[in-house]
Order: C-alpha cells, then sequence, then structure tokens
C-alpha cells in the first residue's frame, strides 16, 4: 500500500487533521507540552467536515478542513502566548473580541519595526528574549494568515520554533 501510494505521487503515510488544537489540549497547567484529546482526530484521505475550536477561515466558507485549517488553529496558541489573551474575549471592545482579528495588523507591524510591546502581554513587561519573541511572532503571523495556501506546512513551524534554541 505505501509504494503504491508512493508510485502514484502521494505520501506513503496518512494525514492527521486533530480538529480540535487548543491550548488545554497541547499545554499541561505548567505550560510543559503534551498532546491530547484525539476524540475528534480522524485519519484523513480527503477533507474532513467537522468543527474546531480555533475556527479557520476556510471552515466557514467551505466546511472543509484540511492540514493547514490544523496549521491555523496552531497558529493562535503562540499569540494566546503572546498576548496574554483568549481567543474570543467578549470583554474586549467591538471588533477586538477575536485574538487573530485584532492581532493580525498589529502581527506585521510588529515585525516590519520590531516594535513588539504592542503585542506583548504587559504582564510580562520586558521579561523575554527578543529573538525568541521575534521567532514567535513571526511563527504565530505566517499560521493565522487568512489565505490557507499562504500557511507554512506544520513541519515548517516546527522547524522555526525548534531554531529557537
Amino acid at each position: 500500500m505505501g509504494q503504491l501510494a508512493c508510485a502514484q505521487g502521494k505520501r506513503p503515510y496518512p494525514r492527521i487533521i486533530h480538529r480540535d488544537i487548543k491550548s488545554s489540549n497541547i499545554l499541561d497547567h505548567n505550560f510543559e507540552a503534551q498532546v491530547s484529546d484525539f476524540g475528534l482526530a480522524k485519519l484523513a484521505l480527503d477533507y474532513i467536515v467537522t468543527l474546531s475550536r480555533y475556527m479557520a477561515p476556510e471552515y466557514a466558507t467551505s466546511g472543509k478542513l484540511t492540514e493547514k485549517s490544523d496549521v491555523y488553529s496552531f497558529g493562535v496558541l503562540p499569540l494566546e502566548l503572546i498576548t496574554g489573551r483568549k481567543p474570543v474575549d467578549a470583554s474586549q471592545p467591538i471588533g477586538d473580541e477575536s485574538l487573530v482579528e485584532w492581532a493580525r495588523p498589529l502581527l506585521t507591524e510588529a515585525l516590519d519595526n520590531e516594535d513588539f510591546e504592542i503585542l506583548v502581554d504587559p504582564r510580562l513587561g520586558e521579561n523575554y528574549n527578543r529573538n525568541e519573541m521575534f521567532r514567535m511572532i513571526e511563527a504565530a503571523a505566517a499560521c493565522v494568515r487568512h489565505s490557507s495556501v499562504k500557511r507554512p506546512r506544520m513541519s515548517q513551524v516546527v522547524r522555526a520554533l525548534d531554531s529557537l534554541d
């Protein structure tokens, strides 16, 4: 089967779309990495339709989730860590309730000007490594692009974040 898939130009392994990426499923209460709650995960040979907590824009228009939908959902996580905000916060001013929509223009500005104060959780003060913050902001910005085609593959995100060390 694997050889046949390769011969047909397809990957020799199935794609796994988690479908419920959120902070509580990949970080424990001590912010240690974990992978949990695969109750919604499916092996995918094609698109899968489901509801995702950190929903990619293409889901709203097509009702279909892909690997790039998971990349979008993952991108919300560094935004939560960077900003200290929840993905949706009704206590924010009208138009700023969505973390991604609020952050998207600020991500570009922060990267262009290397001014992280506009995004970084004020509780951090200056207590962070600027190079690591730049990479985190860069990864988040790439993951939450509106166009799924322009988002990186998860393997690229992992490599970028691994290079923080």
